[in-house]
């Protein structure tokens, strides 16, 4: 937007005046001044002229706006409980990371005790979507940059799948272990998002149950946290996988 700010000098009894007449119909100064502009513009400046400005104009806001539809990005993710599920789409919540924060510090708390559908308010910003839409968009990840990553939440099971590669490879963890990863990760004060980060994935590498490519399964084994393991988490039974 080429839009800018002009200054104008008028005496502050006539604009009181003028203000408090416009409130009074539900107006501003500037709904006022507005078609004022508009109207010289267009009584001066030459038509062709006003022809190649909005053409410009309109060009530039196109290309703002594309610019900033492919600057959004955001991670789909579907949670399931019993019969209950909801697919998203989350702007905030794009990773594995933000998804194990956001499960251990409020999701993990309210499972079983609140609705399902009150969880997803848990997702800051997060959009509903169709699940037509979520395998939709699952499919466009090679090509649409914007999407980080698919997440499926099962909560009966105690599990999560995740795919944040081009290539359609899932890998499954357990959701206890990536609560404890995260207390891991974010127990120590004054660490950066990277070296966060870099705990976090450093224990997960060893923790994935399966890795598969969409319907082909390959099973791996999965190392359970021994040392530094949350004692939230020791205690929880291991939850059982359906394939």
């Amino acid at each position: 937007m080429n839009d800018i700010d002009i200054n104008l000098y008028y005496n502050r009894y006539r604009l009181d005046a003028l203000e408090r007449v416009l409130h009074s119909q539900g107006k501003s100064i500037e709904d006022a001044v507005y078609p004022m502009l508009d109207s010289l513009y267009e009584q001066l400046v030459p038509a062709e002229e006003r022809g190649d400005i909005e053409n410009r104009i309109a060009a530039e806001n196109a290309q703002a706006a594309a610019e900033a539809e492919a600057a959004k990005r955001f991670a789909l993710v579907h949670l399931e409980h019993g019969e209950d599920e909801f697919y998203l789409m989350t702007p905030v919540h794009k990773s594995l990371y933000d998804v194990a924060s956001l499960y251990r510090k409020q999701l993990q708390p309210n499972i079983g005790k609140v609705p399902l559908w009150d969880l997803t308010g848990k997702f800051h910003k997060a959009d509903r979507i169709f699940e037509a839409d979520f395998y939709r968009m699952y499919r466009q990840m090679p090509v649409d940059k914007r999407i980080t990553a698919a997440m499926h939440m099962e909560f009966g099971t105690g599990i999560i799948r995740v795919c944040d590669n081009d290539a359609g490879l899932w890998t499954v963890y357990r959701l206890k272990d990536i609560s404890s990863a995260i207390y891991r990760a974010e127990r120590k004060s004054g660490l950066s998002s990277d070296v966060r980060q870099g705990i976090f994935d450093s224990i997960l590498c060893k923790q994935a149950v399966v890795r598969y490519l969409d319907e082909e399964l390959e099973q791996e084994d999965g190392d359970g946290l021994d040392e530094d393991e949350d004692p939230e988490e020791a205690e929880e039974p291991e939850p059982v996988m359906r394939m």
